[in-house]
């Protein structure tokens, strides 16, 4: 699957672009996108993902999804001051 991102100079508009192109071409269900878009303007951690995502109740459903998410090469993580961290790529 060839992947075309628009690079714009604003980096929010460029990642709302990057995560529109992502639904585009991949069948993402509606609970990802959810993730996805409560990541378009920070890092968060999981628990700050869950409290932004409605209709995930269960902190292991959230992992899940998350899961899928790396595995497509759309979400990476990192660890800071002790806190993993979550971002769209």
């Amino acid at each position: 699957m060839n992947k075309k991102f628009y690079v714009l100079e604003i980096d929010n508009v460029n990642l709302q672009y990057q995560i529109l192109n992502i639904m585009n071409q991949t069948n993402l269900t509606d609970n990802q996108i959810k993730v996805l878009k409560a990541l378009e303007n920070e890092h968060l951690t999981s628990f700050q993902i869950l409290k932004k995502v409605e209709n995930i109740s269960l902190i292991l459903v959230l992992y899940s999804i998350m899961d899928e998410l790396e595995g497509m090469g759309i979400l990476k993580s990192y660890t800071k001051k002790n806190k993993k961290l979550h971002y769209t790529c």
